[in-house]
């Protein structure tokens, strides 16, 4: 189904969805839950909105939406409810807590698919330098740590068990 979806967005970069307004409206009728199914209809399908009447925007039906939806579900990675277990004295607090979890591997892919993060993402050290010549340090990834990890030629595993070092 990932493949699917890839595939269709080639086309259409909002799919399942006809554009950036109707994913929107989308989102607003399902986050932060979904809306009840009268008040899906009434916004997002007979919407007297003028900005949804006669465009685009607005879903053909109740049934369009949420297809929409379940093929968005669908090309994610699914999330696993799991409970806390054990009987050693740290756990006993937790014992019977569920917690919901996601393959993180496949939440790494998706994340590294998603062409509209492409440029918010930094993939190798960098040396920032302000107006006056002195080094900047914002971000991990124009830290020393990062640029000793990668750059330098005495590399070693100890560095990765030191963690980030700010000078």
């Amino acid at each position: 189904m990932r493949a699917l979806m890839r595939a269709q967005q080639v086309d259409n970069q909002y799919h399942p969805w006809n554009s950036h307004e109707q994913m929107m409206l989308a989102k607003h009728l399902s986050y932060p839950r979904l809306l009840s199914m009268q008040r899906c209809i009434d916004i997002g399908v007979d919407s007297q909105y003028s900005y949804l009447h006669g465009s685009n925007f607005a879903f053909k039906s109740y049934d369009t939406f949420i297809s929409g939806i379940d093929q968005m579900a669908c090309s994610l990675s699914l999330w696993q409810g799991k409970r806390f277990s054990g009987n050693t004295a740290e756990n006993l607090f937790a014992r019977g807590v569920k917690y919901w979890t996601r393959d993180p591997l496949a939440v790494l892919q998706e994340i590294l698919e998603n062409k509209a993060l492409a440029n918010k993402c930094v993939w190798e050290p960098v040396k920032v330098i302000n107006s006056e010549g002195e080094r900047v340090y914002t971000d991990l990834h124009d830290s020393a740590w990062w640029w000793d990890l990668q750059v330098a030629p005495n590399f070693t595993h100890k560095m990765l068990r030191i963690g980030p070092r700010f000078t």
